[in-house]
């Protein structure tokens, strides 16, 4: 996948070559008319939150939930393996400059939600008998320790929030003719959450179900270093808050779930811009 990313951006910028190589002056890369897109990777990190769960035969919360961004519990090298590229997390995005410096952008963030093996909760609510070998009965508060056979939830295929939002970009410093350029990027977004369910309840696992879960408010920070005009390497840091009021856990829709939790999420990106309409239809604009 990344091979066929860094080909793509290459051929990107073959073809805008011609066009840069023309401009006598410096170009403005966060001028209006400039449209710019990236893939990254990223690793995200969780707060603890209250797990609802809903069905016909069971329906009880859990609170000081714990979950990791890999199946490992934060290893790494979990995603070397050929599982792990599966489970990979990424960054696709683009923008668009619709005044100097300020940007409109649409993109989706995959991240990856398990919960902690091993962990010790809150357990409230109600469980029909017979339906669960450990609990039957009404719970209110009671420490129970969970792990993957009893109860696990995960998201492992993408909780990929799809966003649109605003882009602020100020330059730093830039070489005399622009050829790099380092830059801070600040801005917000909201969207969408579709969700990606699997859940194991009492050793049984339903198949996994896509659903849109509930949306998404984030802050976003980073640094861009853009070379020659065309390509870019970017560090971002991103946060905020996931609601998810109906995660569908199976096919016909008689179990859900809903959770909120924040996130925050390091990542690190390569890109390319391309000069759709610069200020005057010129191309040459210098930057102020």
């Amino acid at each position: 996948m990344m091979s066929k990313t860094l080909l793509f951006l290459l051929v990107i910028s073959v073809f805008c070559s011609p066009a840069l190589a023309q401009r006598k002056k410096k170009v403005n890369i966060s001028g209006q008319g400039t449209f710019f897109m990236y893939f990254g990777y990223n690793r995200s990190t969780y707060s603890t939150s209250t797990m609802e769960f809903v069905s016909p035969i069971y329906n009880f919360s859990m609170e000081n939930v714990s979950g990791t961004d890999n199946v490992n519990d934060g290893s790494i090298t979990y995603y070397l393996g050929s599982d792990g590229f599966e489970t990979f997390q990424f960054n696709v995005q683009m923008g668009y400059y619709i005044k100097p410096k300020w940007a409109i952008t649409f993109g989706v963030d995959r991240l990856n939600y398990f919960m902690t093996n091993n962990q010790t909760v809150s357990l409230s609510g109600a469980f029909d008998p017979g339906n669960h070998s450990e609990w039957n009965g009404v719970y209110e508060n009671q420490e129970t320790q969970i792990d993957r056979s009893n109860i696990f939830y995960r998201q492992e295929s993408g909780m990929n929030y799809l966003r649109t939002g605003v882009l602020y970009t100020q330059d730093l410093m830039s070489s005399r003719k622009a050829d790099f350029v380092l830059s801070i990027n600040t801005g917000v977004g909201v969207g969408l959450v579709l969700s990606n369910a699997i859940f194991t309840y009492d050793n049984l696992t339903n198949t996994q179900t896509s659903s849109a879960s509930g949306f998404g408010i984030s802050g976003h920070l980073g640094l861009r270093a853009d070379f020659f005009h065309r390509l870019f390497l970017q560090t971002m840091f991103s946060g905020g808050m996931l609601k998810q009021g109906n995660i569908q856990l199976d096919q016909v829709g008689n179990a859900t779930a809903s959770q909120t939790m924040g996130y925050f999420s390091p990542e690190i990106a390569l890109g390319f811009l391309v000069y759709v309409r610069p200020t005057n239809n010129c191309g040459t604009c210098p930057q102020w």
